[in-house]
């Protein structure tokens, strides 16, 4: 699920019912290359495996 980030930013992952979820936001306050470089990270990082 991705937010607008207010006043901090979120990337957390979770498991609920087997699924891995995760949780990010995004600094829509940025500039647009500032935006698209954090959509960018957000994409290219995999989500961490819980519980392992």
């Amino acid at each position: 699920m991705l937010h607008p980030a207010i006043g901090q930013t979120v990337d957390e992952t979770a498991a609920i019912q087997g699924h891995h979820i995760r949780f990010a936001t995004v600094d829509l306050a940025a500039s647009p290359t500032d935006i698209r470089s954090q959509l960018l990270l957000l994409c290219e990082s995999p989500l961490q495996s819980l519980g392992s």
